[in-house]
């Protein structure tokens, strides 16, 4: 309330048109959009390439993370996976690089063949197999996972294209 020079009492008139109910309506809308900014969906994934390896035990997966809205960000990663979604192995992320091109060697190594003007923020020689193989040896770390970069532009190949590419070394 405000008291005019006249000595009377005025209301304001902003909160003159609202009533109960409407400032009712206005908090509870107000809260559902500071809960709703709150909680975390998490980031939107989705495989973009997935190829089987040759015994048909693991998957090498190239896919995209993104989130975060109008200051978003996207990473993307390469994942081997056992089979039947048991455990799984981050061992590349680019940033910047759409493509890839992943072949399965001998014994269970891996190629992955990526934009040569994309950004590696992480590149792992080897996924742990130890509890994929349900209590045999461990192979050889280091020797993996390998790295090609092929000509690109803007995070695309100039002549390949994404693929499971099939090794022409294999027996």
């Amino acid at each position: 309330m405000i008291v005019g020079y006249d000595g009377k009492v005025q209301r304001i008139p902003f909160f003159a048109a609202f009533n109960r109910r409407c400032i009712r309506a206005l908090l509870v809308t107000c809260m559902i959009s500071v809960a709703s900014c709150a909680t975390e969906s998490g980031p939107a994934d989705k495989d973009l390439l997935a190829c089987v390896s040759p015994d048909g035990r693991y998957v090498a997966a190239f896919f995209v993370e993104s989130g975060g809205g109008a200051a978003g960000y996207q990473y993307e990663y390469v994942e081997v996976r056992h089979q039947d979604d048991r455990s799984k192995e981050s061992v590349l992320s680019l940033k910047s690089g759409y493509q890839v091109q992943l072949t399965w060697l001998p014994r269970g190594r891996l190629r992955i063949a990526y934009p040569s003007d994309a950004r590696v923020d992480h590149w792992q020689s080897w996924y742990d197999l130890t509890h994929w193989y349900e209590g045999q040896d461990n192979p050889r770390r280091g020797d993996q996972v390998e790295l090609r970069p092929l000509p690109g532009v803007n995070g695309m190949f100039l002549r390949e294209s994404m693929s499971c590419a099939r090794d022409s070394t294999a027996t």
